[in-house]
């Protein structure tokens, strides 16, 4: 018998846990940092840009990134797609806050293959930002984004190394949900691009995640970081199994004061259209 198997998140469930582990890692700063450095030596001295970005999620990325870009070019058209609609909408309502004059929005709902494309060459910029993991062939998406891609562009990557959430998914899944979780690592992005024989530059981001709550029962961030390093409801979770699993994370993690700290490395890829084209 086996009483182990947890729903899979809603959409609204995964909006709450996205926003927890966010509001709990310094991997945003890190990741934002990157990005927008490598972003502002493609654009700059452009007259117009377009972005594509695949897995947008709530925008909060998005926000941050088009902020620090608007100054380095006077108009900017920015494409972001993903597949949740919930959060999907509340990036719509951000943007609406944001009251950005000189940026051109087209939010889409639907995924990177799911999209219609039909000109090549339009784009300056396409990111994937934790979203490779949800796409079956990676290394078909990410050629595919490089024909999107202007004579100058760059294709953008930001997708976590094996440490952290990736080894706990690639442990625990199959146990927690019923079925092995699609991971995706940045150790096997690198592989694949090399076997692959596609040019590209691979830098690792040293992010690390507060699992401190997890630990406490009276804390309401404990349960949603669970959530979204499983991708399941663990309140449906056997006690004994969950022991298991916070005694993994406290295995992968180190103390820092009366915090509990998990790992959680970032691999930040560029891949330049000149090697396509």
């Amino acid at each position: 018998m086996n009483c182990e198997y947890a729903p899979r998140l809603t959409d609204e469930e995964y909006a709450v846990a996205f926003t927890t582990f966010r509001n709990n890692t310094n991997q945003r700063q890190l990741m934002l940092e990157w990005f927008v450095g490598r972003a502002k030596a493609t654009i700059n001295g452009l007259s117009g840009c377009s972005v594509l970005s695949v897995g947008c999620g709530n925008g909060d990325f998005d926000l941050a990134a088009i902020q620090n870009l608007v100054s380095s070019v006077p108009e900017l058209r920015y494409v972001a797609l993903d597949p949740n609609a919930v959060m999907l909408n509340t990036f719509r309502e951000k943007v609406q806050l944001a009251q950005l004059p000189n940026v051109n929005f087209e939010l889409l709902s639907c995924s990177f293959e799911q999209m219609d494309i039909t000109e090549p060459n339009q784009f300056d910029l396409v990111h994937f930002t934790h979203c490779l993991y949800f796409i079956d062939d990676r290394l078909d998406a990410i050629l595919k984004a490089s024909k999107l891609l202007k004579q100058y562009g760059a294709v953008l990557i930001l997708n976590s190394m094996i440490a952290g959430i990736q080894d706990i998914r690639l442990k625990f899944s199959k146990r927690a949900l019923g079925t092995q979780f699609a991971t995706f690592t940045g150790e096997q992005l690198r592989e694949s691009l090399c076997d692959a024989k596609v040019a590209h530059e691979f830098d690792v981001l040293p992010g690390v995640t507060d699992i401190t709550e997890c630990f406490d029962a009276n804390s309401q961030a404990g349960t949603p970081l669970l959530d979204f390093f499983l991708d399941c409801n663990t309140k449906f979770l056997a006690p004994e199994f969950k022991s298991e699993i916070l005694d993994h994370l406290r295995n992968i993690s180190y103390r820092d004061g009366d915090r509990i700290l998990m790992p959680h490395p970032v691999a930040a890829v560029q891949v330049r259209a000149t090697q396509h084209q």
